[in-house]
């Protein structure tokens, strides 16, 4: 057989493709998919609360299972967030301004939570909170750093009444009731702007401070997935003194005395403000801080953290936690009510599971 230049480029080609295709069956491994089972039993005793849970997984990982009284027993049904791109922000951007919807709807599926993910532009977010019906069971969620004039200027506050009749919003960006933004304007330091007073109003706050980071965390920001969150808000760290006087939790990491994260009681709602640019990246961790702030009741601040501690499952076995919570959190006379929360930390946090159980009499 004479063997041309062109039948050696032909077997050339083919061993390629055989190789090709070889290498494509060998190396491909599908996707792991870890199941798991999370079980939690309550026992009620004289004077505590027995907490029994039990964590089984087909892989391993580590799991970081917080505890706490949780007063607040109404259950969040429905997460608006506010996003209209005509609009300018302020210690956030446009990219992840729009990325944090998107990071909500998949961690929610993800632990298959009923929660509906509502995205409002500036006239549909004026609709809402004029409408008192719709605070409670919601959460409202603002990543841009500035209302809108459509809700809130330095003569008209739309969003006040509306925590006030059990509301709960979410802030991050800059000072939350600083700017009052038009549409297709830059914002500006004009007199429609509520300014330093607008941020007193909504917090109650007064003491501000100004530190380059946040790196000490605290219980809750671990609890909640937010100890990773370092970053300031040049001269509006919440001082953390004044926010435990005004009923209020610390929520973030701390710093002299100041941190970047607090819950604060407005009415019968309740805010939590995030004293933190927005930055690129950030969007799937604070979405999933939002989620967690769900599952673990933590929307009001008298909700008290009772426990929180990792443990690290290996592949197809279990983990126990045992927790005598002792009666003192925030009860009442005549009921108690605890929920324990379990998410995987090291694996961005998509998994996570929840269970809260009232009880009456107290123990």
């Amino acid at each position: 057989m004479k063997v041309t230049f062109t039948t050696i480029l032909q077997w050339m080609v083919l061993v390629v493709v055989v190789v090709l295709i070889f290498s494509e069956t060998a190396v491909y491994v599908p996707p792991l998919k870890a199941t798991r089972s999370f079980t939690v039993s309550f026992q009620a005793r004289p004077g505590e609360v027995l907490v029994q849970s039990n964590l089984w997984s087909s892989y391993t990982g580590t799991y970081r299972q917080s505890v706490d009284w949780a007063n607040d027993t109404s259950t969040v049904r429905t997460i608006y967030y506010f996003y209209d791109p005509d609009y300018p922000t302020s210690f956030s951007n446009l990219n992840s301004w729009y990325g944090v919807p998107q990071y909500l709807n998949i961690v929610s599926s993800n632990r298959d939570l009923s929660l509906s993910i509502v995205v409002l532009d500036a006239t549909e977010l004026a609709s809402l909170l004029t409408n008192p019906a719709t605070a409670v069971g919601s959460l409202l969620v603002f990543a841009s750093g500035a209302f809108p004039s459509t809700v809130y200027t330095a003569s008209n506050n739309l969003v006040l009444p509306w925590l006030q009749a059990g509301g709960r919003l979410v802030w991050i960006g800059d000072a939350i009731g600083y700017y009052s933004a038009q549409a297709g304007q830059p914002l500006s330091g004009g007199d429609n702007n509520p300014g330093l007073n607008g941020t007193e109003s909504f917090l109650g706050l007064h003491d501000f401070g100004s530190l380059p980071a946040y790196t000490v965390p605290s219980m809750l920001s671990s609890a909640l997935n937010l100890d990773w969150l370092s970053y300031s808000l040049p001269s509006f760290g919440l001082n953390s003194s004044e926010v435990s006087a005004h009923n209020g939790l610390v929520e973030g990491n701390l710093m002299n005395g100041f941190t970047n994260a607090a819950l604060l009681p407005v009415g019968s709602g309740a805010i939590l403000d995030i004293a933190s640019p927005l930055v690129v990246g950030s969007e799937e961790r604070f979405a999933i801080s939002v989620v967690n702030l769900i599952q673990l009741g933590l929307l009001y601040p008298t909700t008290r953290l009772v426990s929180e501690a990792n443990r690290t499952v290996d592949s197809d076995s279990s983990v126990a936690w045992n927790e005598n919570v002792v009666l003192g959190g925030p009860s009442t006379i005549s009921s108690w009510n605890l929920c324990v929360f379990t998410e995987q930390v090291d694996m961005t946090a998509l998994y996570g599971d929840s269970s809260c159980l009232s009880g009456f009499p107290p123990p």
